[in-house]
């Protein structure tokens, strides 16, 4: 194999490892959230589909992409009890949320019980843009299968 060619494909090894670790792409997950530092504003506005998600309660950062919801101006969060994300926000609730530019520190706390309100404003914004996602969330109580997490600024 020529010299040059060696060379370019060891170039396309090392962005394909290297793209997932800077940031999160599609499932998987990244390491830096990036974005500038931000103070949590009294009223968010209108906020973006998705955002992202950064969590320090395993051996490395995880950022995610998630959805978010906006309820009696307060953020939430839901997940399934097995991902990755949610399990290492129960052991660190120490959270960082990118929306846009922006960066805000949040602590995570889990729902204790299910809160039908704040449920159905999740469900609310998305199911439009995506119902066949929203059709597969669990009509009964989530909190038997996943975590809401209030976001609370620290």
């Amino acid at each position: 194999m020529p010299r040059w060619l060696s060379i370019i494909l060891a170039m396309i090894v090392i962005v394909a490892i290297a793209v997932p670790v800077v940031g999160p792409i599609g499932p998987v997950p990244g390491l830096f959230i990036g974005g500038q530092s931000a103070t949590v504003p009294e009223t968010w506005g209108e906020l973006p589909d998705e955002v992202l998600l950064q969590t320090d309660g395993g051996l490395l950062p995880r950022v995610v992409t998630i959805w978010v919801a906006e309820y009696d101006q307060e953020l939430y969060v839901f997940g399934e009890n097995g991902s990755g994300w949610v399990q290492a926000t129960r052991k660190d609730g120490d959270i960082r949320l990118r929306i846009g530019d922006q960066t805000y520190d949040f602590r995570a706390q889990a729902m204790t019980q299910m809160n039908e309100a704040i449920y159905q404003a999740y469900v609310t914004r998305y199911e439009a843009d995506y119902p066949e996602i929203v059709a597969s969330f669990p009509t009964e109580n989530f909190l038997a299968v996943g975590t809401g997490f209030r976001l609370v600024p620290r």
